[in-house]
């Protein structure tokens, strides 16, 4: 018997035993960590924003009064959308307001626009007083920028406007 049918008939027995569940290698999904959802989940959004208020608390308490600092995200598409939300939400905190600066450096393709999108809701939150005036701000680099000019616009952003990393 060739090891892919003995592979398949173990994988049956497993089945079988586990009522019907997905197995691999007779190990049910449940037990399976990068199977499980449940197993990689760390929190929630509402978390993450908590975490992150946290530490930037801490980070400002380190700078001394009245000192202020940069957050800065970078990424593509809608993750460093989600994770500049976090932040935002995050530095809405009243020992943070007014101390923290979020920038979001994006990245997409030439002739997405998106980014337009973005800069016209943190508009919106900005006049109804959500969150501060120019408290965010978003620099769009595009794919098809030449690789020394995104680096040397990260530098720019790492080297002269961050002081706290995230």
């Amino acid at each position: 018997m060739s090891d892919c049918a003995e592979s398949g008939q173990a994988q049956a027995a497993a089945t079988a035993e586990t009522g019907g569940g997905s197995t691999w290698h007779g190990t049910p999904a449940t037990q399976l960590p990068m199977l499980d959802p449940a197993s990689v989940v760390l929190g929630g959004y509402i978390d993450v924003v908590a975490g992150l208020q946290t530490k930037l608390r801490q980070a400002a308490k380190n700078l001394g009064h009245g000192a202020s600092m940069n957050a800065l995200v970078v990424g593509h598409g809608g993750r460093d959308s989600l994770g500049m939300l976090a932040v935002v939400e995050a530095v809405r905190d009243p020992e943070l307001c007014g101390r923290v600066q979020v920038h979001v450096c994006t990245c997409s393709w030439p002739d997405d626009q998106w980014e337009e999108m973005l800069e016209q809701y943190l508009d919106r939150i900005e006049e109804t007083g959500v969150i501060e005036k120019g408290a965010v701000h978003v620099h769009s680099m595009k794919f098809h920028s030449e690789h020394p000019s995104v680096c040397a616009t990260l530098r720019n952003h790492l080297e002269h406007r961050c002081r706290c990393a995230m």
